[in-house]
């Protein structure tokens, strides 16, 4: 059965949804790391800030103002509910008094934010992208990000789709860049589905998982369902255990044997 696009009532609900989850998530993080402080955590652990419509009104869209005063203004307040809520048994009181703070602005941006994240979010290999130049140490490295270019369906519905993202990611930065190698860094490296499309060089240069927690999707991406919605499965597990289900890595490996390996895909 083909999947529908997302109604805008189901991405409210996912913004709520994600939105407490993370401010359950910044609670338990500052109770095992005091020293970080509660502000440091919600503003460079969790995906806040981007869902109150603030990176619209930069000039450099990619970075966060933590200065604009209307963000000031929401962390003075959680400050506030951080210091009564911090010695709380658990975070139950810390998220529904920080939800109903950020939850305004949120609702406010949802339909502009909504409008955004149905259109096709296309890179320039599918939902697969490439960036210029940018580790210094490894300038042969084609950096990639992944997208969903084929939502509200999987980007694993179609078995040859991602392999011929990939061939295409490699053709176009090879001849613009000179790139030889693959690499990124993203939670679905620890999913066996994604690992299939790899070949042996990629597991065995596969560095540990990383132990932190990032504001950005290679960390967070797991909480949404192709269509766009909240993953209620993976929102259970970090609730139950603490931690994200899927612990991003690092790994890369060589055009040549990507190229091999995806042979028996196409």
């Amino acid at each position: 059965m083909k999947e529908t696009t997302k109604s805008y009532e189901e991405h409210l609900d996912f913004l709520h949804k994600s939105t407490r989850l993370m401010l359950w998530f910044a609670w338990n993080w500052a109770k095992c790391h005091p020293e970080e402080g509660i502000i440091s955590i919600v503003q460079e652990k969790i995906i806040v800030f981007d869902k109150l419509g603030l990176k619209e009104k930069q000039k450099n869209s990619s970075i966060r103002d933590f200065k604009h005063s209307y963000w000031i203004s929401l962390v003075e307040k959680i400050k506030e509910i951080y210091k009564e809520c911090k010695g709380d048994k658990d975070a139950t009181r810390f998220e529904n008094l920080t939800f109903e703070v950020f939850k305004p602005g949120i609702d406010l941006y949802s339909q502009k934010d909504y409008e955004e994240d149905i259109k096709p979010h296309t890179l320039n290999a599918g939902s697969l992208g490439y960036d210029s130049p940018k580790i210094k140490e490894h300038p042969n490295w084609c950096n990639f990000h992944i997208a969903n270019a084929v939502a509200p369906e999987s980007i694993f519905a179609d078995r040859k789709y991602l392999p011929k993202c990939f061939l295409t990611l490699m053709e176009k930065s090879e001849e613009k860049y000179g790139y030889d190698t693959l690499h990124t860094f993203t939670w679905l490296n620890s999913r066996p589905r994604w690992l299939e499309l790899f070949p042996r060089e990629w597991l065995d240069n596969m560095e540990a998982p990383d132990s932190q927690v990032g504001a950005n999707l290679g960390y967070w991406g797991q909480i949404i369902t192709s269509r766009g919605t909240f993953n209620e499965k993976i929102g259970e597990y970090i609730r139950k255990f603490g931690e994200l289900k899927y612990k991003p890595c690092h790994s890369h490996c060589s055009f040549k044997s990507m190229r091999k390996h995806l042979e028996r895909y196409l």
